[in-house]
Parts: C-alpha cells; structure tokens; sequence
C-alpha cells in the first residue's frame, strides 16, 4: 500500500512540473498592454518612415517580453511571442509597402497582440 501512495506522489509531482503553465507577472503583464497598444497607434496613413519608427518601437518592446520571459522561463509566453514576432519582423524588413498592405498587417498585430495580452492577464 505504501508503495502505490509513493508512486501515486511521485507521479503527481512529476505531473505538475511538466506543466507548461506560468503565474501572473506584473512585468509581462505591464509590456502585454503596452505592446497592444502601440499596435493600436500604428499609423498606415503617414509614409513608411514614421510607421517603421512605430514598428522599430514595437519590435524592441517584442523582444523585451521575450527576453525576460526566457530570463524568467516562462515557456507559455515565450511561446505566445513567436507568432507576433513574425509578422512584425515580415512587417519592418520590407522596403517598401501600400496603406493596405499596412492596415492589414496592422489588423493582423492587433488581434495577434490581442490574444497575447488576453493570455496573460487571464493568469493567476
């Protein structure tokens, strides 16, 4: 009986460290926002220059997150990070691109940083 009670914590124990599951964090909260924001102001009715200064902003806040969230070990949102990261940097190694091709990236970073921001402030 002792040893199915051992093997029942061990197996328990073992369990919930392979949870990919992390707990809340005012940092990766405060930069979730803060990145859904900026994509909200990003304006595709200036020319490239001004909005590349707005995407270089938000790339650096990007890679903030996801610094300190593989400093932290934070896989979930390391994880969540990739997709945004993507489309941003598609987005500001273009030479050159029309308002809609703008708009709708911009589309695409919003419900992306969204979901991000969502994730993270649901956690505990």
């Amino acid at each position: 009986m002792k040893k199915i009670i051992i093997f029942c914590a061990v197996f328990l124990l073992t369990s919930c460290a392979a949870l990919n599951v992390s707990f809340w964090d005012d940092n990766e909260a405060y930069r979730a926002i803060d990145i859904r924001m900026q994509a909200k102001r990003i304006d595709c009715d200036q020319n490239n220059s001004f909005t590349n200064l707005q995407l270089q902003s938000l790339q650096y806040n990007i890679q903030w997150l996801k610094t300190y969230s593989e400093s932290k070990r934070t896989r979930d949102v390391t994880k969540m990070i990739i997709p945004i990261e993507e489309t941003i940097n598609d987005f500001v190694n273009r030479e050159s691109y029309s308002p809609a091709y703008c708009k709708i990236k911009r589309n695409v970073i919003m419900e992306q940083s969204k979901v991000m921001a969502r994730a993270i402030m649901a956690r505990y």
